[in-house]
Parts: C-alpha cells; structure tokens; sequence
C-alpha cells in the first residue's frame, strides 16, 4: 500500500513538474508560418467570433462545419479575429475553455493565427493564460509574396486602441519588414468603423 501511494505521488510530481511544458505543446499551429518564399499565389481564409453562448458551454457545431469546409480548399493559412471562447475573470474556467477551443481547432489542417478578442482578453491574467497557450499579444509573419499583422485591440488599458507599445512596433515593422513584401494584410477584433451606431469611427 505504502509502495503504490509513493509511485502514485511520483508519478504526480513529474505530471506537475512537466505541465507548463505541456500547456505550451497543445497548440502546434502558432507563429512563425512556412515562409513559402517565392510563392506568389495562395489562398487563406478568415473567421472569428466562434466563441460559444454560454459559459463553459462547448464550440458551436457551426465553427466544426466550417473548419471542415476550410479544410476542403487550398487554404494554406486561417486567421481567427478573434472572441475564440466565451471567456471569464475565472482562470479555472478559461482554461477549459481554452481547452475545448484547441480540441476542436485541432483537426483543422492549415496553421491557426488568432488575434484576441474582447471575450477571451477580460484582464491581464487572461493575457498572460493566451500569450502561454495560445501565442503572442501581437505579431506578424511572412507567407509567400505577403506579411501579415496580427493585433491586438483588447490590450489591459488599450481596449478599442491600436497605441503604446504596440503602435511603435507596428511602425517600425511597416517600415521595414512590411517595405520588402508585395502585400501586407493586418487583422484585429475591434472594428475600424462599426456599422452598430452612428459614430463610424474609432479614436
């Protein structure tokens, strides 16, 4: 009895000991892209807010048909706008959440690029659950002939914003990195203009 309670807690320890490495491994389709250098020509889709009605309540089937029909064209890369999970100040919850989100991604064949949303972006604690399994706050990549920029509307404090920090890098990346590329997409969660009042703009 004592023998098997001590391999049982050692077996524990190592499954705890391991699990921030683990948390990072469940997410495989993450930055950086194939870059497919000379590739002129490609397909990509784009979706968001997928996220299910309530919470700790499963992916909607509607974002499992659509991965299926992504996975019938060409696409070689999908880009999520973002609200990827309910979301909630409850880490516990979040994660399960997150859980049930990468679950059902996973038989998605082309890599996965998400920029956040305000649902799943509720705090910095939040954040700092995304950036560990999801990836990071704000990035981009090259695919082919083209960049891409991934942003992040929802940062703590910046909510609706493009500024901080993060403008700074957006600048100096456009302004090299983006300079040698024939196109550059950029995608973020909050509208430029809404088309839900009459203000049509963003500041």
């Amino acid at each position: 009895m004592d023998n098997r309670r001590t391999v049982l807690l050692i077996i524990a320890a190592i499954v705890l000991a391991t699990w921030p490495l683990q948390a990072e491994q469940v997410w495989p389709k993450t930055v950086p892209a194939a870059q497919a250098v000379g590739v002129d020509e490609f397909s990509f889709a784009v979706l968001g807010d997928n996220r299910p009605s309530g919470a700790d309540q499963p992916q909607p089937e509607v974002y499992r048909q659509i991965l299926g029909q992504i996975n019938e064209t060409d696409a070689v890369l999908v880009i999520n706008t973002g609200d990827v999970i309910l979301g909630s100040t409850d880490m516990a919850l979040m994660n399960r959440e997150l859980d049930d989100f990468i679950a059902t991604t996973e038989p998605l064949t082309a890599p996965m690029y998400v920029a956040y949303g305000n649902h799943e972006l509720r705090n910095a604690e939040a954040l700092a659950v995304l950036q560990q399994r999801i990836g990071p706050s704000y990035y981009a990549f090259n695919y082919g002939n083209s960049r891409f920029y991934v942003l992040n509307t929802y940062v703590p404090g910046e909510g609706g914003r493009i500024t901080g920090e993060q403008l700074t890098w957006l600048r100096q990346d456009l302004a090299a990195e983006g300079t040698a590329m024939a196109h550059r997409f950029v995608f973020f969660h909050a509208p430029m203009f809404s088309p839900m009042n009459d203000i049509g703009r963003r500041s």
